[in-house]
């Protein structure tokens, strides 16, 4: 059959500083807020991804993996002390790491940034374990090149001091419409992507050249056939 789905995606760059914790979490929730506002519901196909300026135990990825971060807990070397602000931020969003326990993870050490002599991961990919899953993921660097990296990026291979991350999912089948986006109200495949609510929604037809033929058949049909 044939029929469209919808995905989700925020393309997070989070404040920098070590100490400005209580602010990243704060983007964080505040983007999830925005979600739930353009008609985004826990489950729905949903990636979040971007650099957090933290680690994989970095407060951003705590937030939402777990839906809450603690009063107070230790961040970037920093004691942090939330108080009632931790309960401002709770959320009912699932969200599982892309890269958690992949072959590129265990291989590469999921590197994704290299300057200063530092090698860190900062970048990070999430996406709604409920609706879809990470078949695949790119390698963010060859395990032989890690020690070419704590010379620092960028460099005549790399135009960045942060290195990419992809990945390819899977949408759970009942997340998929059995009808076209035309028919669904949503863009078309030539309207590519839209905006909802200044969020970034990606409409995709599960088949274009099915539809096409479905099309065709309709329009050979004999018309005196009941």
């Amino acid at each position: 059959s044939t029929g469209s789905f919808s995905v989700a995606v925020a393309n997070l760059h989070l404040e920098g500083r070590r100490g400005a914790t209580y602010e990243r979490l704060r983007q964080v929730s505040d983007t999830l807020g925005a979600a739930r506002e353009a008609g985004v519901a826990p489950g729905d196909p949903f990636i979040v991804c971007g650099d957090y300026n933290a680690g994989t135990r970095g407060a951003p990825c705590k937030l939402l993996e777990q839906g809450q971060v603690p009063r107070t807990f230790v961040d970037r070397g920093y004691n942090v002390r939330l108080g009632n602000k931790a309960k401002e931020l709770r959320h009912r969003f699932p969200f599982s790491r892309s890269y958690s326990g992949s072959p590129a993870v265990m291989a590469a050490g999921n590197v994704t940034q290299a300057r200063g002599g530092r090698i860190s991961t900062t970048d990070h990919l999430h996406h709604s374990p409920t609706s879809m899953r990470a078949l695949v993921v790119r390698e963010t660097t060859d395990p032989r090149d890690l020690a070419a990296l704590h010379r620092g990026l960028p460099d005549a291979s790399n135009p960045s001091d942060h290195l990419p991350l992809a990945a390819v999912y899977e949408i759970n089948p009942r997340f998929r419409s059995t009808r076209s986006p035309e028919e669904e109200g949503g863009p078309s495949s030539s309207e590519g992507n839209r905006s909802r609510g200044g969020f970034s929604v990606q409409s995709q037809s599960r088949s274009k050249r099915a539809t096409r033929r479905q099309r065709q058949k309709q329009g050979n049909r004999d018309p005196s056939r009941p």
